[in-house]
């Protein structure tokens, strides 16, 4: 018999769970299970997925925790697998013994590295004391009597980014510094306040790493292959490759952190010297997984053979390109209408070849944001 994953997922991202959904079935390896707090979750109509429970997150972490054994005694699962940075939080957090001895978990960061990559003042002091290189980032504090003083010292031009989250969401680019300070007073928020860094005019790149004890075991890494190299958006269209520098780059940032399982890694290359800046860490799925599945990488799986001790042989990386279905949509409507594109990419590219398989999924997800707009 199949080893049973429990795939945890969150209230946002549901998007990214179905790509997990699809690379677990992808590799064969186990049977796929999903606990959600959408009684609703299109998850539940996916063929792949052997059981479904509803599951929301309850009046407290203990309640939580209480519940969430409830569903691993009933559905008796092997392995339990974290997706968005709520569910792995929780779990490094509040994973007692109990749980241990009942599930194997798939591998995680330890706690303290998991909080440093959280959040962007923190990985930004950790770099600068580990020498990674990375731009500058000041957190601004209105109540802190030097943050005029610490601002002044970034070069311009600068971005304001929220401290927690990512998505492209809250982004600003100030040339100069005259309207920096009245907006970073307009839109502090104490929940989540703005840092400012340095911008680096060039390109985004992104690796995706699976690591063990701060080894890096399996890489990939990839570029935005949109026109709008601007758009601080996640890209539907990426180019996977090869690339030395920002492995090296990685393998110091990751062993400096000691970090286990999987992570996300954001970087950024100086247009004018080439010169590699990490600008931060997403330590959850990604919104590209299923990309790196195609290249030969396919991360849930091996988090989910090692955890439960299935042999398999090494995964071997292979170059290539990879779109979303929406976005080859759109990349087909773009060439109708003569607009250029860094990249061409056919129906073999795209992720069709899963929405074909497990339509369903497709199918409800259209149908209830219809209906929410009616």
């Amino acid at each position: 018999m199949k080893p049973k994953v429990l795939i945890l997922d969150s209230h946002a991202g549901v998007g990214i769970t179905v790509q997990v959904v699809q690379c677990l079935a992808a590799g064969g390896a186990v049977d796929i299970f999903v606990a959600s707090p959408h009684a609703d979750s299109i998850l539940r109509h996916s063929r792949w997925v052997k059981g479904f429970t509803y599951l929301p997150p309850g009046k407290d972490c203990g309640d939580f925790l209480m519940r969430l054994k409830d569903v691993l005694r009933k559905d008796k699962i092997d392995v339990l697998l974290p997706v968005n940075v709520d569910q792995i939080d929780f779990l490094v957090n509040n994973a007692d013994d109990e749980l241990r001895s009942m599930v194997r978990v798939t591998e995680q960061p330890p706690p303290k590295s998991f909080q440093t990559a959280c959040s962007k003042t923190a990985l930004s002091a950790f770099m600068e004391e580990h020498e990674v290189p990375h731009p500058r980032t000041v957190r601004f504090d209105p109540a802190d009597p030097e943050v005029s003083r610490k601002l002044e010292r970034l070069r311009m031009p600068v971005i304001t980014k929220p401290t927690w989250g990512g998505g492209g969401s809250g982004m600003r680019v100030f040339e100069a510094a005259d309207g920096l300070l009245p907006y970073l007073e307009e839109k502090h928020s104490v929940e989540n306040p703005l840092v400012v860094q340095e911008f680096i005019r060039g390109y985004d790149l992104g690796s995706a790493a699976f690591c063990a004890g701060g080894e890096v075991l399996f890489l990939t890494v990839q570029r935005n292959m949109s026109a709008d190299q601007n758009s601080f958006r996640p890209s539907k269209g990426l180019r996977f490759f090869e690339d030395p520098k920002v492995r090296a780059v990685v393998e110091k940032l990751m062993g400096a952190l000691r970090w286990s399982g999987i992570a996300q890694i954001d970087l950024r290359v100086d247009g004018a010297t080439g010169d590699l800046f990490v600008l931060e860490i997403n330590p959850r799925y990604w919104g590209s997984v299923l990309g790196s599945q195609r290249m030969g990488i396919n991360f849930p799986d091996i988090a989910c053979r090692r955890a439960a001790g299935i042999a398999f042989p090494s995964p071997v990386y292979r170059p290539g390109k990879y779109i979303t279905s929406f976005g080859y949509l759109l990349h087909l409507r773009d060439k109708l209408l003569g607009r250029k594109s860094l990249e061409s990419f056919t129906y073999a590219d795209s992720a069709f070849g899963e929405v074909v398989k497990d339509p369903m999924v497709r199918v409800v997800e259209v149908v209830q944001k219809l209906t929410k707009r009616n």
